[in-house]
């Protein structure tokens, strides 16, 4: 799969997109092919823009996306070997970590969850609350970009149906919500622009 790099970069954010995620899982696996290595993939969807959008216009929801964005650069730990981050469509994100299991992956997906509920974002002098969804699982020796993100979607929505704001882990025997962990998180005031 070859793109153009200008195709590969979502304008908004600067991240990967779900094309420039999907070359860069295929690099993956094949540099990989015997699937030696661990990998999880965490998928994020950023609660009730829809809503936001119907209310603030869609001009709003691409500004909260690029906030969006910057918080989660924030809250990424650094330096710690192979990670992609990609906005998919609209309102998800997917972070993929390369030599990283499951278990941990939701350690991250936890501290991001967190800090969106911790976060105050601010958009012409209103607070607005965002809280985010999250689903982990693991990248499973046959898997393609297709069949990762399918078991992702499946995972979302179960935590979609457990009320949300919450993070949920398929391990190969159905979506399970995950006991988060209370991180000390810093409050922010995260500015919409």
């Amino acid at each position: 799969d070859v793109l153009e790099e200008g195709m590969c970069k979502d304008a908004a954010t600067g991240y990967r997109t779900a094309g420039g995620f999907e070359v860069d899982l295929n690099s993956w696996i094949k540099d990989d092919p015997s699937r030696q290595r661990l990998a999880s993939a965490l998928l994020i969807d950023i609660v009730g823009t829809g809503r936001m959008n119907r209310q603030l216009g869609t001009r709003f929801g691409d500004k909260l996306m690029t906030a969006a964005g910057s918080l989660l650069g924030e809250v990424m730990r650094k330096n710690r070997g192979y990670e992609v981050v990609a906005r998919l469509k609209g309102q998800q994100f997917m972070l993929f970590f390369g030599d990283t299991g499951p278990r941990n992956a939701t350690s991250a997906a936890e501290r991001m969850r967190q800090s969106f509920a911790d976060a105050v974002f601010e958009y012409e002098q209103e607070d607005i609350e965002v809280t985010v969804s999250c689903a982990v699982t693991e990248l499973q020796s046959k898997d393609t970009a297709v069949s990762l993100l399918d078991r992702l979607d499946k995972t979302l929505s179960a935590a979609k149906e457990n009320g949300g704001n919450c993070t949920m882990l398929e391990e190969g025997d159905g979506p399970k919500p995950v006991t988060p962990p209370d991180y000390q998180i810093p409050s922010r005031v995260i500015t919409v622009e």
